[in-house]
């Protein structure tokens, strides 16, 4: 389905078809990169928790399928991957849970109690001097997730004919998301997202997983599609998202404390020096050429 039809055509097909109704009024779905089906290990435990307190079978909401989804819609909570799947990816419950026999909190998961108590310690944590801290690079994800993505039954939002900072801001990071993702055939060199991650949290931010490293993909929207690993997430959206904030264009939308952070154009230069020759060649010409309209 086209999700930007010209507004002229809606309008001739408006006048034309008698009673005809744009598709777009009744879509639900998604607007972006969706994951493969075994791909989705995405969960948020708060949720889980409360499901099984209500007496429910804990599910997988559609709402975590999204690339761009990190954080539970609701909480807000950083999400956390599912961790017993079987060898082709297809997640596995407790049987209490889905028999329902006895108390099905009790049958809770050692990984998922220590996913809770993950997220409760960042709930918890006291501020930190640290600039950026963890905490302003997660809301920094959230916000992007909910300018970029919606919920799943939420409605598409009317198509305007003329561009919205909103509609650029979408564009450009799907552009960023793609360079920072695209590596080398057999992984001569790391993505740039993989040298430009903030290793100071290894619990939330991480490499190019190794299952992406046999498939020996560069960029495509399947090799993002097919990367299930929250952290390998995070740390591309964090390239996109660190990008953006440099710029006078989106900064100051995306933190209000954003003039405090160096300029994009500072940071990449620091990232040049870590860089293999071939990623650095693609960083230097995007720079000069791609990224000629962020100001």
């Amino acid at each position: 389905m086209d999700l930007a039809p010209p507004a002229m055509l809606e309008q001739r097909l408006t006048e034309s078809v008698k009673d005809w109704r744009s598709p777009l009024a009744g879509h639900v779905g998604f607007r972006n990169w969706t994951l493969g089906p075994a791909r989705r290990r995405a969960y948020c435990p708060l949720c889980f928790e409360e499901d099984l307190a209500a007496g429910r079978t804990p599910y997988f909401r559609m709402d975590w399928i999204p690339a761009l989804v990190t954080s539970c819609w609701d909480h807000e909570a950083p999400l956390r991957e599912w961790a017993d799947c079987d060898s082709a990816g297809r997640r596995r419950l407790p049987k209490a849970w889905l028999y329902r026999t006895g108390d099905m909190r009790l049958a809770t998961p050692a990984f998922m109690r220590a996913d809770l108590e993950a997220i409760r310690q960042l709930c918890d944590a006291p501020p930190s001097k640290d600039c950026p801290s963890l905490e302003v690079v997660l809301s920094w994800l959230r916000w992007v997730q909910f300018v970029a993505e919606k919920r799943f039954d939420a409605p598409m939002p009317p198509y305007l004919s003329g561009r919205t900072v909103e509609d650029d801001l979408r564009s450009d990071l799907r552009f960023l998301i793609e360079l920072a993702s695209r590596h080398q055939d057999r992984h001569q060199e790391p993505p740039l997202a993989d040298v430009a991650c903030p290793r100071q949290w290894p619990e939330w931010f991480g490499p190019l997983p190794g299952s992406a490293r046999r498939r020996e993909w560069k960029f495509s929207d399947s090799g993002i599609r097919q990367t299930a690993c929250l952290r390998w997430r995070r740390s591309y959206l964090f390239f996109a998202v660190r990008t953006l904030v440099g710029t006078k264009s989106y900064g100051s939308l995306i933190a209000e404390t954003s003039s405090k952070f160096p300029a994009w154009t500072v940071w990449w230069e620091e990232l040049l020096g870590r860089l293999g020759p071939q990623q650095r060649e693609t960083l230097e010409w995007h720079q000069k050429v791609s990224m000629k309209s962020f100001v």
